[in-house]
């Protein structure tokens, strides 16, 4: 029978002795998984976790420190491939590298990836971005999960018409479908353009949302709940990161989150 608990786990069974001619036999129970060897010395492993801690804030990550074609610590990929690369007028950026549609398991999505922590609830993250080719780069916050490759949370695109928008998605995870609710949008003509260095950046105070372009305020504590019922979900909205459009090269530097007080009643 299958074994449920852990103290039927990794256990050596009785030697077997091959007769004259090399033949054995053994009895396999079902639901479980067995390896033979004719080697010696194995046993089971033994190890003492870390002391689990929080990631701590502020978190600064200029993608310096990590040799190129590696993934930095911390960051997850969602779907497509983002590592360290040399940047677009010099140093080393997180490049999303995959160009073209993969086999994927459950569905198509745009490339991402995430970073962050339980703890990060209000919290403003900035970074340098840069698109390669026409198409779009985001910058992620509040992020409470997936579906189906997508994430949910708030996301600040840029296009590289100079077209931005500030959006909330909500993915499904059982119905392989998500929805955009679009809370801003606007033109900035001097981000138009490919290979250009522009910076983000998204700030979450209690249901206040706000957001930046190239130092220029687009978004100022506009009230927005769908944090609340992410939370009612009981999906915590904690990470972060980074997005392109399938499947565009985008590279990303400079990525720094800061704390921010808790709102105040």
């Amino acid at each position: 029978m299958e074994k449920t608990k852990p103290d039927g786990w990794f256990l050596r069974q009785a030697d077997v002795v091959p007769d004259k001619e090399g033949r054995f036999t053994m009895t396999f129970d079902p639901g479980c998984l067995y390896s033979i060897t004719t080697t010696e010395g194995q046993s089971k492993g033994v190890t003492t976790p870390p002391t689990r801690s929080p990631l701590p804030l502020p978190y600064k990550e200029s993608f310096h420190d990590t040799p190129i074609g590696k993934m930095p610590r911390y960051f997850s990929d969602q779907h497509g491939t983002f590592e360290i690369a040399p940047a677009k007028g010099g140093g080393q950026c997180l490049r999303q590298v995959v160009t073209m549609k993969p086999v994927y398991w459950n569905s198509d999505a745009d490339p991402s990836t995430l970073i962050g922590d339980p703890s990060w609830r209000n919290y403003t993250v900035k970074s340098e971005v840069l698109l390669e080719q026409p198409g779009y780069v985001e910058l992620l916050g509040r992020v409470s999960g997936g579906g189906q490759n997508e994430v949910s949370g708030y996301h600040l695109r840029l296009s590289d018409a100079g077209h931005w928008s500030l959006f909330y998605r909500d993915a499904k995870q059982k119905k392989k479908e998500s929805s955009d609710a679009e809370l801003a949008s606007g033109e900035i003509k001097e981000a138009a353009g490919t290979g250009k260095w522009h910076t983000l950046s998204l700030g979450f105070q209690g249901d206040n949302v706000s957001a930046s372009i190239d130092g220029q305020v687009v978004v100022k504590d506009l009230v927005d709940h769908h944090t609340d019922e992410a939370i009612a979900r009981k999906s915590i909205p904690c990470f972060t990161g980074y997005a392109t459009s399938r499947w565009e090269n985008g590279e990303f530097r400079n990525f720094t989150v800061d704390a921010v007080p808790s709102k105040q009643h």
